[in-house]
């Protein structure tokens, strides 16, 4: 009498071998879940600030208007001179040129996070 001790073996070790890919797949989707989830959650922060930053400085670049202006007014009464007068608009200059980068940042910032969005969808 003949037992067939290893019929099946193959079968077997196929389906050990899928549900070994599968285990694979399922651990490499999991890490770019995690990997998507992490830069979303970066683009969003690097957003927030950006848009935080470029508020900051629209503020700061009215402020700086407003005290360019009374140094102007100050300097019609005589009361500076036009050194403090040309100062001041370098300020405004300054803080302006500093407000467009700011939001040429949010612009970039914005497109980063849609990017990523649109990979996550």
């Amino acid at each position: 009498a003949q037992f067939p001790l290893f019929q099946g073996g193959s079968e077997f070790g196929d389906i050990r071998l899928a549900q070994s890919q599968l285990k694979v797949v399922q651990l490499t989707y999991d890490q770019q879940h995690r990997l998507l989830t992490t830069q979303l959650n970066q683009d969003l922060i690097g957003l927030r600030s950006a848009i935080s930053q470029q508020q900051l400085m629209a503020d700061a670049v009215t402020k700086i208007e407003s005290s360019y202006r009374l140094s102007v007014n100050e300097y019609q009464r005589g009361l500076v001179t036009n050194l403090e007068v040309l100062s001041s608009l370098d300020q405004v200059v300054s803080a302006k040129r500093t407000q467009t980068r700011a939001v040429v940042d949010v612009a970039a910032k914005t497109t980063d996070f849609n990017l990523t969005w649109g990979v996550a969808h």
